[in-house]
């Protein structure tokens, strides 16, 4: 029982480090960008504050993001 949930901790501290050097690695528009790949429906169910907030930026930069990839479409 001790070493599944020690699994499950790693697998989660494995994939917040990752997130971190993501965030650190990554511009916002490409961190925004990989998010609606990895998830392509969230985009349209969640709260911008939210994904602002899971991408480590502002709700309005990321309102500015979106609206330059419109623009780019």
């Amino acid at each position: 029982m001790e070493r599944f949930f020690r699994k499950i901790i790693e697998k989660a501290f494995v994939a917040s480090q990752k997130r971190i050097i993501r965030n650190f690695s990554m511009t916002a528009k490409e961190r925004y960008t990989s998010f609606r790949n990895k998830y392509p429906s969230m985009d349209q169910r969640i709260p911008q504050y939210m994904i602002a907030s899971y991408l480590g930026i502002t709700k309005e930069f990321l309102s500015k993001i979106k609206s330059q990839l419109l623009l780019e479409d």
